[in-house]
């Protein structure tokens, strides 16, 4: 995780946050990943097989472990090296990765 990669810094509903008249500079790690596991397949049209779909998984018994692959697939393809990976429930996934 030796570069760091800035992105503008987005609230809990997606909109862009302004402090002091200007865009907020943030590591974009965690807004990719938020968007890579949400995200289905083919919702990137130039990236078409990147997306874990986690709602997906709600309706699947025992799926944790598949989900937690399927994370660490798509990361990785993204270029993210993965210290850990903690998928207690689908709304408390603790991922300690970055670029």
């Amino acid at each position: 995780m030796a570069k760091i990669v800035y992105d503008y810094e987005e609230d809990a509903d997606g909109e862009l946050v302004i402090r002091n008249g200007d865009f907020v500079l943030v590591d974009s790690a965690r807004q990719h990943q938020k968007a890579i596991i949400n995200a289905h397949p083919g919702t990137f049209t130039q990236f078409p097989q990147v997306g874990v779909a986690v709602h997906r998984f709600i309706l699947n018994d025992g799926s944790s472990q598949v989900l937690k692959s399927k994370i660490i697939e798509q990361l990785e393809a993204d270029g993210q090296v993965i210290e850990s990976i903690v998928v207690k429930n689908l709304f408390d996934i603790d991922i300690k990765a970055g670029y």
